[in-house]
Parts: structure tokens; C-alpha cells; sequence
């Protein structure tokens, strides 16, 4: 399949937002990108020189004053001739722009990734690398960027690269006893396949059960779930401080899944605000919220079970409960002390912790802060940590896998030739996590989802 991504046209797009700033800044790559230079008014363009000069149209009329910037080949970005052209920005400046780009000089506006595509097809960056810069720009939490970082690391490249040799010399030695098939394999050549192979696998273990792209990025999702009125909904707006589910004192107003996005403890967190869990509803759409609020209770990675006035719904708990899951009696303000002290033995039957038993008030805000450093702790159990520069990305993971499962099932290395098709099998997938094999058409999947502008 050919693939959109031509690297003999010479392609442009914005690297900033065209609106919502007072600059917007353009980036051109190929081998005609100095063709601009028939719009500018300075008389040469000198590498990795910043100049003014003034922007002229397509009807030579003066569009805006720039600031422009040369880059050449192979000392640029994408390893191509590139020019970054600083413009105001102003919507018909911007358009205009383009116009003049796409129409008057034929250049080519950019997929997404693509940028970042030639990089790698020039040789500027390794494809972990390019994934790690795109990972940096979407993260919005501490993890995020210390995984992104991670990944834009020469460390992790340089561990797959030892992989990858080490398994190309482990098929070299078996190709060659297959030359000489009338000898049997040295016994300290086996002891030696099979103690590197085993080392080998060992790592790459060590890799697969470690954070993964999907993990960090998609965050942690926690439900809120407690039947109809119970205060879910106050509480949510009171997490993420601000309005974002429906507040009510109606038994069942909040119908569907609400989710609202937030950074705790350095993580990505998915607070989910749940119809409220109730049986034989009339109402066949507020039965549809409750299936779903279901679904996403049992997904959860934690629960917050939310109880009105101290009375324990102990069906729910059965149901649902999760040791890792944390239950809130609401409106405290309104529970005396009496009442508490009765409520908390009663739970420890049920093997739930006391200290996972905590009162709240989202009206006077009564046991809020020990609710957040709850949260924070139970999040910190659950998510997984980022250490030792030990991150994969989820095609990377894919790909690890798949050669660990090869490897540990290539049988006995005495069934020579069975055993050296699949070190070249390993050997191949191996080789993907650079994309430096056939695999255009892969690489063209992986940058469809970068942004445009890089």
C-alpha cells in the first residue's frame, strides 16, 4: 500500500495554535522550502540565522512583517531544508498564508505527524524518540511527563538496541553450526544461547509488567457510586472543585456517566459520577444509567461508596466492594457522634477497613482534606510507578511481547534449523521497535495520530 506521506513534496503547516496567541508560527520542509523567498523582502536567508522581514502575497501585496528562520539540510528538524516563518496571528494573515503556500508555490500542507515522520525516515531521531515527543506534548500530568521523558531517552533505545544485537549474534552463531550440519553444537555454545536467552527474556519481563503508555495516559478511573440523593454529585463538584454534574435534591436526576478529568498525586485521575443504584426503576432511561453506571463501577480502579446520613447499604458493599475502594458517609454535618461510633464496627465484618470508613460534609467541607489524601494514597497503590526509566509505549509493549512469547517457544536449539527461524523471527519483530525495517505502511498508522505540526 502506498502510503500519503510523500518525502519529495515540500509540505508546511502551523507548529503553534492559530488562534488564542499574538504569534503563529509556520513550518516549511523540503526540498523547495527556499522558493518563499520570492515573498520575502530580505535578501538572503542565511542557516540558523533569525531575520525580519516583510511578507508579500500572492498579489505581491505586503501581508505582514515576520520573522524568519533557515534551517539547512541535514541540520534541521526533519533532516530536509526547513524554514520557520513567524507570523501575527491574525486569522486572515493566516489564511492568507496558506493560500499563498498551497496555491502560489505548491507546497504541500502536512498530515498529521509527518514532520516528525521525516525525522525519522532522515535518520534525525529514532522512532521511540518521535512517540516520546508526541506523548510530551499531549501529557498534562507529572507522570505524563516523566513517562514522555522517558521515552525521548537514549537509555530506552539503547536497551532495545542491545536486545536486537544480542539476538542477531545468538542467529549468526546458529547459522553458522547450520553450515557445518555434519558437527554436533558445541556444548558451550548451547550453555551460552541458553544462558543469554534467559537473561534476555528475564528483561524483557521486567519490561512488559512495567507502566505502559494506556496506563499513564489514560488515567486512573474512579467511580462514585451510592444510591439516588446519596450526595454524589456534591461531592464530584467538591473533588474537582467546580460544577461539572448535575446538583439536585430530585431522587435520580443525575441519569448517565459523568466524567470529569483531574490531576491527583501527579496522575491523570477519571472522576466518574455515576447514576445513582437503584432497583425496579420505572423510568426505562434512568435504567439505562444505572447499567451503565454498573459497567463502569466494575471497571474502576477504585470505588468511593457514598452513604446518606450514616445508613449502610450493605447490599451494595457485597456487590461491589473492592479492598481497594473507600466509603464515605455524607452529610456529616448532620450525623451525631453517636451515630458514628455505631456505623464503624458495623463494617468491620465485612473485612473493611476503618480507616477506609471516613465521614464527609461537602456543606461545611467536614472531612474533605482526609478524603483527597485518602484518594492520593489509594492512587499511588493502584497506578503503577515510573522508575528506573522504565517505560514502554503501548506498540512498543505490543511488540516486546510478541518477540518474549517467540523466544520462550522456540523449542530445543538441538532442532537447529526450527530453532534459528524463530531467533530470525524475534530478530525481525525486534527490529520494529526502531522502524528501521519495511514498515512504512506501520509507520504511517503511528504518525496518523501524532498533531499537525509535528
Amino acid at each position: 500500500m502506498q502510503h500519503k506521506y510523500n518525502l519529495n513534496d515540500t509540505i508546511f503547516a502551523p507548529i503553534t495554535p492559530k488562534i488564542g496567541g499574538a504569534v503563529c508560527i509556520f513550518r516549511i520542509s523540503g526540498s523547495d522550502a527556499l522558493k518563499i523567498k520570492s515573498h520575502l523582502s530580505c535578501p538572503d536567508l542565511k542557516p540558523n540565522e533569525c531575520v525580519f522581514s516583510k511578507l508579500f502575497d500572492a498579489e505581491k501585496q505586503l501581508l505582514d512583517e515576520v520573522l524568519v528562520t533557515f534551517f539547512k539540510a541535514p541540520k534541521s528538524f526533519t533532516g530536509q531544508d526547513c524554514i520557520e516563518i513567524s507570523l501575527h496571528a491574525s486569522l486572515y494573515i493566516y489564511e492568507k498564508f496558506i493560500a499563498l503556500m498551497r496555491d502560489s508555490l505548491n507546497f504541500r500542507f502536512a498530515e498529521n505527524g509527518e514532520f516528525l515522520y521525516r525525522a525519522v525516515m532522515n535518520q534525525k531521531m529514532d522512532i521511540n524518540h518521535a512517540e516520546g515527543i508526541n506523548m510530551l506534548i499531549k501529557s498534562q500530568s507529572a507522570s505524563q511527563h516523566s513517562f514522555a521523558m522517558s521515552q525521548m531517552s537514549k537509555d530506552l533505545s539503547d536497551v532495545y538496541r542491545s536486545w536486537y544485537d544480542k539476538i542477531c549474534e545468538i542467529y549468526a552463531l546458529i547459522e553458522a553450526n547450520i553450515d557445518f550440519s555434519d558437527q554436533e553444537i558445541p556444548q558451550d555454545t548451547i550453555k551460552y544461547i541458553e544462558n543469554e536467552l534467559f537473561n534476555l527474556t528475564k528483561q524483557m519481563n521486567k519490561y512488559i509488567n512495567s507502566p505502559c503508555q494506556s496506563q499513564i495516559f489514560d488515567g486512573i478511573d474512579i467511580a462514585i457510586l451510592g444510591r439516588p440523593n446519596a450526595g454524589k454529585s456534591s461531592l464530584i463538584n467538591t473533588i474537582c472543585n467546580k460544577d461539572v454534574s448535575i446538583v439536585s435534591n430530585i431522587p435520580g436526576t443525575t441519569r448517565d456517566l459523568v466524567s470529569k478529568s483531574v490531576v491527583i498525586s501527579g496522575f491523570l485521575v477519571n472522576i466518574i459520577d455515576t447514576a445513582g443504584i437503584r432497583e425496579n426503576s420505572s423510568d426505562e432511561i434512568e435504567n439505562q444509567g444505572i447499567l451503565r453506571a454498573i459497567s463502569a463501577v466494575k471497571s474502576s480502579a477504585i470505588r468511593i461508596f457514598v452513604f446518606e446520613n450514616g445508613e449502610i447499604d450493605m447490599d451494595l458493599l457485597e456487590k461491589y466492594y473492592m479492598p481497594s475502594d473507600i466509603l464515605l458517609c455524607s452529610k456529616s454535618d448532620l450525623i451525631n457522634e453517636e451515630v458514628r461510633q455505631k456505623k464503624v464496627p458495623n463494617i468491620e465484618k465485612y473485612s473493611i477497613k476503618s480507616s477506609d470508613f471516613l465521614f464527609i460534609s461537602t456543606k461545611n467541607g467536614d472531612g474533605i482534606d482526609q478524603l483527597l489524601s485518602h484518594i492520593k494514597a489509594k492512587i499511588e497503590e493502584n497506578m503503577p510507578s515510573i522508575s528506573d526509566n522504565i517505560c514502554v509505549s503501548d506498540r512498543q509493549k505490543d511488540i516486546l511481547i510478541k518477540c518474549y512469547s517467540i523466544i520462550t517457544s522456540a523449542g530445543s536449539i538441538d532442532e537447529i534449523e526450527i530453532f534459528a527461524e524463530s531467533m530470525r523471527s524475534a530478530m525481525a519483530q525486534m527490529g520494529q521497535i526502531f522502524g528501521n525495517m519495511s514498515i512504512e505502511d506501520i509507520l504511517g498508522q503511528i504518525f496518523s495520530k501524532f498533531c499537525i505540526g509535528k
